[in-house]
């Protein structure tokens, strides 16, 4: 389960708050442009007092309309255009309503897609078993899920993918493992190899 914080007080201190939590490190703000105006600044001066590294902002729109799949993958994509693989940031929801749900997911949700690939690298022989097993223990260990609601459907993963940036004119090009920071890329793979996978990994909760 990831670590949660509810705070209420003086941004100005949150970033020594957490400071006794955890070790600083790179932050991701998620919030809304009404919110972000009034009281980013004030959180980022608090988080750069304490110590923290990069700090990165996200603009979630204000309104319940914005709370969807568009929203939740720009989310992702802002995590993972800021920060580097080997980076897993703080993420700190600078509001509630929209902020807070969304912005949750997206924490929540963030590197799943690793397992995924994985486990398709074991298929096509760039990898193996040993590195999805320490793949599994570097995320639990950061706080992440490894394992999502058994409920979920491999068209909903799929329809997922193909928003993805790597997929171009219908081909999906995916970054699999060799080692533990250490990839290659391959297009040709069969979308009933993937299909495959994604089922294979929601029904064993891999995912």
């Amino acid at each position: 389960m990831q670590a949660q914080l509810v705070y209420f007080g003086c941004l100005m201190n949150l970033g020594q708050e957490l400071r006794q939590r955890v070790t600083p490190s790179d932050v991701m703000v998620f919030t809304s442009p009404w919110i972000g105006k009034l009281y980013y600044n004030q959180l980022k001066s608090g988080l750069e007092r304490a110590g923290f590294h990069q700090i990165q902002r996200h603009d979630i729109p204000d309104g319940e309309e914005y709370k969807n799949i568009g929203e939740w993958r720009r989310a992702i994509d802002a995590l993972t255009d800021f920060f580097s693989s080997s980076v897993t940031p703080l993420v700190i929801n600078l509001g509630g309503g929209v902020v807070g749900d969304l912005g949750g997911f997206a924490a929540g949700t963030y590197r799943l897609g690793m397992i995924i690939a994985t486990q398709l690298g074991i298929e096509l022989g760039t990898c193996n078993e040993r590195v999805l097993k320490r793949l599994q223990e570097l995320i639990i260990r950061a706080g992440l899920h490894v394992s999502t609601d058994a409920t979920i459907e491999p068209n909903q993963v799929l329809q997922i993918m193909q928003r993805d940036k790597k997929f171009v004119n219908g081909v999906n090009r995916f970054v699999l493992p060799v080692e533990i920071g250490q990839g290659c890329v391959k297009e040709d793979v069969s979308e009933m190899l993937v299909r495959d996978v994604v089922e294979s990994c929601i029904h064993e909760r891999l995912i």
